[in-house]
């Protein structure tokens, strides 16, 4: 069997104005940020108030730990974070022999994921830098593995802003998998942590039937 993967990262910056760089301090750090800005924005400092919680969500999210916040089929790539449109279902169509309704022979499968708690470090220039890489794998029914391939993407960014909302738009297309069920295995690591984060998602591949129209063009 041989598969063939394209993928696609793209990033989305949370729009909070950034306080003056403090250190991590202690546990208590969070519910300090919250309770100035509480203070704050009882007395109408709206803007500083803002900016006060998203130092207490920064604090937060170094001690959250790494996972996927959503790993789902999605009906094709995301146009932004949070802009995507779920797929109706988990059945991907492979054309039938001689007649190529697909390009590679079959319907490319779209993933999208949120990682999120990676380790964002400060570097120089005043920028925060902070990376993924990522494995895939493809198991059959009984769980064996069919395919796997490790650190086939690796991504650092560099940023004057720490960002938290990031995504990755994987493209999957595979080609030779006979139709049956299997089991998508997406493994996501922190580069700064090392920590690992992993998703599965149960795909179902079928063959055409003969007069199945090809996909519209978008």
């Amino acid at each position: 069997m041989r598969i063939f993967a394209a993928i696609f990262l793209s990033i989305a910056l949370l729009a909070t104005p950034a306080m003056a760089e403090q250190s991590d301090g202690p546990v208590s750090g969070p519910a300090m940020w919250l309770d100035l800005a509480k203070t704050s924005a009882s007395q109408g400092q709206i803007k500083r108030a803002y900016g006060l919680t998203g130092e207490a969500a920064r604090g937060l999210w170094r001690r959250m730990g790494f996972s996927l916040a959503r790993a789902l089929l999605v009906a094709e790539p995301a146009r932004g974070y949070g802009i995507y449109t779920p797929r109706k279902d988990n059945v991907y169509l492979h054309a039938p022999p001689g007649k190529p309704l697909f390009p590679g022979k079959g319907q490319p499968i779209y993933v999208y994921l949120e990682p999120m708690g990676y380790e964002v470090k400060r570097v120089k220039g005043n920028r925060y830098r902070f990376g993924v890489s990522m494995d895939a794998s493809l198991l059959d029914e009984k769980g064996n593995l069919l395919f796997g391939k490790e650190n086939f993407l690796r991504q650092e960014v560099e940023s004057h802003h720490f960002i938290r909302e990031f995504f990755l738009n994987v493209t999957l297309n595979l080609k030779g998998a006979p139709p049956g069920q299997y089991m998508l295995r997406l493994t996501v690591q922190d580069v700064g942590s090392g920590r690992r984060a992993s998703a599965k998602l149960p795909i179902r591949i079928k063959v055409a039937e003969a007069d199945t129209p090809p996909p519209a063009q978008k």
